[in-house]
């Protein structure tokens, strides 16, 4: 799945790891034919639009769907979308969770000033 949306859409890795449920689903369980990426989603938060038109890509989509519910990863107790909890991330690990962003340059910086001061107590 992730190779037909990213080669049919030209959805980013980040931007793909980042889309939500409700993101390509229609409450009624459909797939959208175009996806709003939204600013805080996209490379320079610029938002922008993707096209899901094709056939394989629908399939592929169907099918990773599928797998999550046989695994019961971000079930509803509701019929909408498909009886998956819409704010969960279409993409999910081997394990079932979300990816995680790495934290890297400036971001590293601000989220280690934001840990406070390291001391010798603190390190262990």
């Amino acid at each position: 799945m992730l190779l037909w949306l990213t080669h049919t859409t030209g959805i980013r890795v980040t931007e793909l790891a980042l889309l939500r449920v409700d993101d390509v689903l229609y409450p009624s369980g459909t797939i959208r034919q175009e996806v709003y990426l939204r600013a805080q989603v996209t490379k320079g938060c610029r938002p922008r639009n993707i096209h899901l038109t094709h056939p394989k890509c629908h399939a592929a989509i169907d099918a990773w769907l599928e797998g999550r519910r046989r695994r019961s990863w971000g079930l509803s107790r509701e019929g909408a979308y498909r009886g998956f909890l819409p704010h969960t991330k279409l993409v999910l690990t081997h394990k079932g969770r979300a990816f995680e962003m790495a934290v890297s340059g400036v971001n590293w910086i601000q989220w280690l000033w934001s840990t406070g001061p390291v001391t010798p107590s603190s390190r262990r």
